[in-house]
């Protein structure tokens, strides 16, 4: 009978001493994703990745640990890591909004928009006045084409939070894309005043500024971008081109020629250097940059064109005819004449957009 007593005994200590350590052990799990959201609210990522990574350890069915890793994978540029993670905290938590928002932000950073905008319409579904989630389902649909649409999520937005930055951002981006650049420019006005170091909205404010032919307004936005960004390639490619219709040559020409030590191979950086070369009188110079352009780009009528200017004004007349005759063959002659070109516009909206969360 004694003996009987003793094993109960031992069986209640036992199992007091497996609560008590399952209770150190979710404990200890807490304290680190404590230590881990700290990290991830202060840009400390990698530690953030650490201590969740501790957290995860200790308890593998912590769902929020695999959110906030997830999201520091996000903010360090590890996508696919993050998408992992957001995928498991949904296994474990299959109505966890923060999951969906940060897979759809980590689908859209590898433009898989289509797959972005289904995570958002969750989140939206689940939290219903979720401003951030209707925001970059806005600019997800922006990157399809799908103006009017994104139009409408960014009115969303501001319904639920009426000084989303973010939300005048790409409602601004979106108006611009549809031409209408003075609705977009009061977008962007407001989106800087709300978040003023934002380098994304003073190069798009600048764009729609020279389209509309303000130029020296538009260099003004492209300077505070670079003084935000420096060495912003789209900044300094557009400064250059408000430069040249300024007529301000000299400048412009430093422009693409910074431009050309980080994109070597960018045709219409050449073709614009020979533009402000030509405009100098450096005909010679700026025949060698248009042949770089045509060796970038078979198609370029209008580099056949300038190049056709410059060898004329050389005396180089039967040059200048075959140039100007290879422009005319080709059926996109008249569509070059319209187009200033640019350096992957639509890659800058993805990369300007999809950089914040």
């Amino acid at each position: 009978m004694r003996k009987n007593r003793v094993r109960v005994l031992l069986l209640a200590v036992a199992a007091a001493c497996i609560v008590v350590a399952a209770n150190q052990i979710v404990g200890r799990a807490e304290y680190f994703l404590y230590q881990g959201k700290a990290s991830l609210e202060l840009g400390h990522y990698e530690d953030a990745i650490a201590r969740f990574d501790r957290a995860i350890q200790l308890r593998p069915d912590i769902a929020v640990g695999h959110v906030g890793r997830g999201a520091a994978h996000v903010m360090s540029g590890r996508y696919s890591e993050a998408i992992a993670d957001f995928d498991q905290a949904l296994l474990l938590a299959p109505y966890h909004v923060d999951a969906y928002y940060y897979r759809g932000a980590a689908k859209s950073k590898l433009k898989l928009f289509e797959a972005a905008i289904a995570d958002f319409d969750r989140a939206v579904r689940l939290k219903h006045d979720h401003a951030d989630a209707f925001a970059h389902r806005g600019n997800a649909k922006t990157c399809l084409g799908l103006h009017q649409e994104a139009l409408a999520d960014f009115e969303e937005a501001l319904l639920y939070e009426p000084d989303h930055a973010g939300a005048y951002y790409g409602r601004g981006v979106t108006y611009m894309r549809l031409d209408q650049n003075e609705d977009a420019i009061v977008d962007l006005d407001r989106a800087l005043q709300l978040q003023p170091d934002n380098a994304g909205a003073h190069i798009f404010r600048g764009y729609a500024k020279a389209t509309l032919g303000r130029y020296q307004e538009a260099i003004v936005d492209y300077d505070q971008a670079l003084e935000l960004q420096p060495g912003h390639v789209s900044a300094i490619f557009h400064r250059g081109l408000a430069r040249e219709k300024l007529g301000q040559f000299q400048t412009a020409i430093a422009d693409y020629d910074q431009v050309l030590l980080s994109k070597p191979d960018h045709a219409h950086t050449y073709f614009h250097r020979g533009l402000a070369r030509a405009n100098l009188g450096r005909f010679q110079d700026a025949i060698i940059d248009y042949d770089r352009a045509l060796q970038l780009k078979h198609d370029y009528a209008k580099a056949f064109i300038s190049r056709g200017l410059a060898k004329n004004n050389l005396g180089l007349a039967e040059g200048a005819f075959a140039d100007l005759k290879a422009a005319a063959a080709l059926n996109s002659a008249k569509t070059a004449m319209d187009s200033d070109g640019g350096i992957d516009s639509e890659g800058l909206v993805r990369q300007l957009w999809f950089g914040q969360y």
